[in-house]
């Protein structure tokens, strides 16, 4: 979510990026597509994934909680999933 926050990006932009598998990635972009928190565009044969306008502010206090973490956290990552 946060790569689709500066920019739509295609699938293989978002596994170069990440480093994560096709699969991997596609699974989670459908997820997130099915409950509208990113959309979805055509341009030719390629799907452009951009993120909902509506979840920016949500994201900005997620991101927020994350530099304000009572655990001290080093990551977002850990700070969201551990």
């Amino acid at each position: 979510m946060l790569l689709l926050k500066n920019k739509p990006m295609s699938v293989n932009e978002l596994v170069k990026a990440t480093g994560e598998t096709q699969s991997n990635v596609s699974h989670h972009l459908a997820i997130m597509s099915h409950c509208h928190i990113i959309k979805a565009n055509r341009e030719g044969k390629k799907r452009i994934y951009s993120l909902n306008k509506e979840i920016i502010p949500l994201l900005k206090i997620a991101e927020n909680y994350t530099k304000n973490c009572r655990k001290g956290c080093a990551n977002a990552k850990e700070c969201i999933f551990g």
